[in-house]
């Protein structure tokens, strides 16, 4: 698998991602079964809510780590407000 190099961070480095401070980039595969399932072959909003918190909060520590290199700042998250606008498939890649 491989990220797609998008337009507008053109000047960033896929395997160098400190190079561009301010464009931080992660690129996620995720793997679901059916074990977190809400209705049958769905996967429970509230999963896919606490994997988009942790990726937020991945992407916010290394743009910190990037900017601010060794200093210790606490990250977390205030609010998440997810929309959804369609039901997760169980037992795909994403």
């Amino acid at each position: 698998f491989e990220c797609a190099q998008r337009e507008d961070v053109r000047n960033a480095q896929l395997d160098e991602p400190d190079t561009v401070p301010g464009q931080t980039r992660i690129c996620v595969i995720l793997q679901v079964g059916d074990a977190l399932n809400g209705h049958p072959q769905t996967i429970h909003g509230g999963f896919t809510a606490a994997v988009l918190d942790d990726i937020f909060g991945l992407v916010t520590m290394r743009e910190k780590d990037s900017k601010y290199p060794g200093e210790d700042m606490r990250i977390l998250t205030a609010n998440l407000h997810v929309n959804y606008r369609r039901p997760l498939p169980s037992n795909k890649q994403y």
